[in-house]
């Protein structure tokens, strides 16, 4: 088990996307032979599935992100068009607009995430919906823990540029 956590954590990520995914096709199986075979149905069957699939999509975003294979805009992308001094700047004015947005993102989902503990779902009176709110807050979690990363990759790099050659 600790060589699987000791590995890249886009490889846990995925990994985890994977095992639900899994879990997603055999639950949507199970409902169907329960509904049209035995002409009855599990009503948290469809809270788990319909939770399974925010999950996935917030760690694959974490994925995405993590490997620098998300959607970028060309807006204050600069740095090939431009001199190495306004390129530095636009790149950290960059940096902490989404810094700022990321911050944002994680107040309301911990607000929601903490409104969803007094709410019930209406299939089951008896189950909150924390587990549909927390992918938020933990996928902006995962995205800070990259953006921060990449700053600290940005910033080794400058100081490797920047050290004299013997």
């Amino acid at each position: 088990m600790s060589q699987f956590l000791d590995r890249k954590p886009s490889t846990v990520l995925l990994s985890a996307s994977g095992l639900l995914i899994l879990l997603l096709v055999l639950l949507f199986f199970l409902g169907v032979i329960l509904r049209y075979l035995l002409k009855t149905s599990i009503g948290e069957l469809q809270i788990v599935i319909r939770f399974s699939i925010a999950w996935i999509v917030f760690l694959g975003g974490g994925v995405a992100y993590l490997n620098q294979k998300h959607l970028s805009l060309d807006l204050f992308n600069l740095d090939r068009k431009t001199g190495n001094s306004l390129a530095a700047i636009v790149w950290y004015i960059r940096w902490f607009i989404i810094l700022a947005i990321l911050l944002i993102l994680l107040y309301t989902g911990i607000i929601a995430y903490l409104d969803s503990l007094k709410r019930l779902e209406p299939i089951n009176r008896k189950i909150t919906q924390w587990y549909f709110y927390l992918p938020y807050p933990v996928g902006v979690v995962l995205l800070l823990a990259s953006h921060v990363k990449h700053l600290l990759e940005r910033y080794k790099k400058r100081r490797k540029e920047q050290e004299p050659q013997s």
